[in-house]
């Protein structure tokens, strides 16, 4: 019992944090270099795009990532598939 609970523990923590820190986007956007953008739309009677936006697709204002929201979402990515395998790997060893 005594090596279980922090296996539990870590798998807390790190869900956890994961949880928490996807409300840093919504309440400081400019964190991670997001911007604001107006929006993108078709305008079907000249064939042309109207609206500031460079990527494709239509869509309303709304705001886009930065790089470092990616380089942040990515770290995020690798560290929780990392601890997984490093969870799965102590239950693995304890039960063999």
């Amino acid at each position: 019992m005594k090596n279980k609970i922090p296996i539990q523990v870590s798998i807390t923590i790190l869900f956890s944090i994961m949880f928490f820190l996807t409300f840093i986007p919504d309440k400081f956007p400019e964190f991670f270099g997001d911007y604001l953008c107006q929006g993108n739309y078709h305008d079907w009677t000249s064939g042309s795009v109207k609206g500031n936006c460079d990527k494709p697709g239509n869509h309303l204002p709304t705001i886009h990532w930065g790089i470092r929201h990616w380089i942040w979402f990515w770290c995020g990515v690798v560290l929780f598939i990392y601890n997984s395998c490093v969870i799965i790997d102590r239950i693995s060893k304890r039960f063999s």
